[in-house]
């Protein structure tokens, strides 16, 4: 799903299905780390891993601060989209110090103002 081309992520529709759709997907693939991990450490080290790369690559879209196909040094404008902030937020209320290791990792200043 995050390897979709930019012109689906840019359609509000395709946009709404994608992001539902991992929504629905991060759920159940939770459930099935806390069941089938060894321990209660893995698991969470994991999950925070899988959060940590969602978080980064979905901050990238809703900020703008990646280059269309063909083009040099265009990016894209901000998007206005409810459905990415809301699976952001709930992605923050879950891991808790997960935007403070998005941060320590470097982000652009776009995506910084954005988030």
């Amino acid at each position: 799903l995050l390897k979709c081309d930019t012109s689906v992520w840019r359609n509000d529709g395709l946009r709404y299905i994608i992001v539902s759709v991992l929504w629905r997907l991060l759920d159940a693939n939770e459930s099935v780390i806390s069941k089938t991990a060894n321990t209660e450490d893995v698991s969470n080290e994991f999950l925070a891993a899988r959060d940590s790369l969602i978080f980064r690559c979905l901050v990238v879209v809703g900020s703008g601060d990646f280059k269309y196909k063909g083009t040099s040094n265009e990016t894209s404008k901000p998007l206005c989209c409810p459905m990415i902030v809301n699976l952001l937020r709930s992605m923050i209320l879950r891991q808790r110090g997960l935007v403070a290791m998005i941060i320590k990792q470097g982000l652009s200043e776009n995506m910084v103002d954005w988030l």
